[in-house]
C-alpha cells in the first residue's frame, strides 16, 4: 500500500483569508477610490503550519498574534508583581 505524499507548498487560494488583495493604507492615495482596486481573489503558494495550510502572510500574523499574547501575558504578571509590591507612579 502507497502514502499519498502531501508537498510542502501547494499553489492555490488561501483557505484562511482567502487570498483576496489587502492594500496597505500606505499605498493608497486620495485618488484611489473602491472601483480602482482589484478584488479578485489571487493564487499563493500555500505552506502547511502548525497543521494548517495558508499563505505566508496568515502565517506571519499566526506568528505574530501568538508573540503578542505571550508579551501581553507577561506584562499583566509584571504589573500585578508591582501592584503586589506597592508601587505606586508618581510625579513629585
Amino acid at each position: 500500500m502507497s502514502e499519498l505524499s502531501i508537498p510542502d507548498k501547494i499553489h492555490a487560494v488561501c483557505p484562511i483569508c482567502g487570498s483576496g488583495t489587502d492594500y496597505q493604507a500606505s499605498q493608497l492615495t486620495p485618488a484611489d477610490a473602491q472601483t480602482n482596486l482589484s478584488t479578485d481573489k489571487v493564487k499563493h503558494d500555500l505552506v502547511w503550519y502548525e497543521g494548517d495550510l495558508m499563505c505566508e502572510l496568515c502565517k506571519q500574523n499566526r506568528i505574530n498574534r501568538y508573540q503578542s499574547e505571550i508579551d501581553a501575558d507577561r506584562q499583566a504578571e509584571e504589573q500585578q508583581f508591582r501592584d503586589a509590591a506597592g508601587f505606586q507612579k508618581s510625579i513629585t
